[in-house]
């Protein structure tokens, strides 16, 4: 058996050249994707469904994590109000099962509307009989799927937003998956036939 040896760098290049000005046989459709219902969220396109990483630190009461992925740099920003929320969702006296969900729905529609920052307010427990709930639960649960997949990081947020009984989450921004120059110029071409 005979290995195969790896494609020189510049081969795709090459095939690229080698394809300009194909055109497709006459008499066939070309296969397109399927439509995507109305209202389905943009495909995701920042990498497999893996679970994200965080660093997670806490400071007392104050609480912060960003995915290995992203700065420190860029949640000490985040840590000292320099990113403006775009959205609330306030959890106060929420079972935790019912704040999980909605957490979920607005993260997701931060998300789909291109919101990059959401202020989560979920109290300091003061008022609970037992601890804070909501606000030790927020970390585990935005670093398991699929909050993982959506948050940057998250931190406490400063005093003028809540302080500790309030956490800023700094959403991904979703990109459109890369096409290289060389497809948009094919499919240029065939869309011109």
């Amino acid at each position: 058996m005979t290995k195969r040896r790896p494609d020189p760098p510049d081969a795709r290049g090459d095939f690229a050249d080698a394809l300009r000005g194909v055109r497709p046989l006459a008499g066939r459709e070309r296969l397109r994707p399927p439509p995507q219902p109305k209202g389905a969220a943009a495909p995701r396109s920042h990498g497999p469904a893996t679970p994200k990483r965080f660093v997670v630190e806490t400071s007392g009461e104050a609480v912060a994590g960003r995915a290995e992925d992203m700065s420190r740099a860029a949640l000490a920003k985040l840590r000292a109000g320099g990113v403006e929320p775009d959205r609330e969702v306030d959890l106060h006296g929420l079972p935790a099962r019912e704040a999980r969900r909605r957490l979920e729905r607005a993260l997701r529609e931060a998300e789909a509307a291109g919101e990059r920052c959401v202020l989560v307010v979920h109290g300091r427990g003061v008022h609970s009989e037992t601890r804070a709930v909501l606000r030790s639960a927020l970390p585990e649960w935005l670093q398991e799927p699929p909050q993982s997949e959506r948050v940057l990081a998250f931190a406490s947020a400063p005093r003028a937003l809540g302080g500790v009984g309030a956490t800023l989450v700094w959403i991904r921004r979703v990109r459109e998956p890369a096409v290289s120059s060389a497809a948009n110029r094919r499919r240029g071409e065939h869309d011109e036939t």
